[in-house]
């Protein structure tokens, strides 16, 4: 059996990454979270896989977590990251994936998302939290 994450990263940021932009300004993906400030980016941010072979195959449930952070000085609309977070849907949902070594056998599917707003003394940020589910074999 492969560990399949750095497959489905590699793949996940191929089909994002020079993609996503709102009111001209261009979202950035990252596998890792960056380590200058940036105000607006997607971070593809956890992945968890578990066993779910069956006979002869080596087949993986997937859960992948994409996270879309946004922030402003003094306010902030939802505008621009649902903006975000539906290109993401329509790309994640509607190509077909490219995963080196793997084959999606179903999904992705939408699992949940969330926006958090946070506050600090400088500026407003927000969070939204995109989960996909899918199913994947080994080739």
């Amino acid at each position: 059996m492969k560990d399949p994450t750095g497959a489905i990263y590699d793949s996940v940021y191929g089909m994002l990454n020079g993609r996503l932009a709102y009111g001209g300004n261009t979202y950035d993906v990252y596998t890792i979270p960056p380590k200058d400030k940036i105000n607006r980016y997607v971070l593809i941010d956890n992945l968890s896989f578990k066993d779910a072979s069956t006979g002869n195959t080596n087949d993986y449930e997937c859960l992948l977590q994409i996270l879309i952070e946004d922030s402003g000085v003094k306010r902030i609309s939802t505008n621009r990251i649902n903006s975000i977070s539906s290109q993401v849907f329509n790309i994640l949902l509607k190509r077909k994936w490219q995963i080196a070594g793997f084959e999606i056998t179903s999904g992705p599917l939408l699992d949940n998302t969330e926006i958090v707003k946070f506050n600090t003394e400088t500026e407003i940020i927000l969070n939204k939290t995109i989960i996909l589910t899918f199913n994947i074999q080994e080739e």
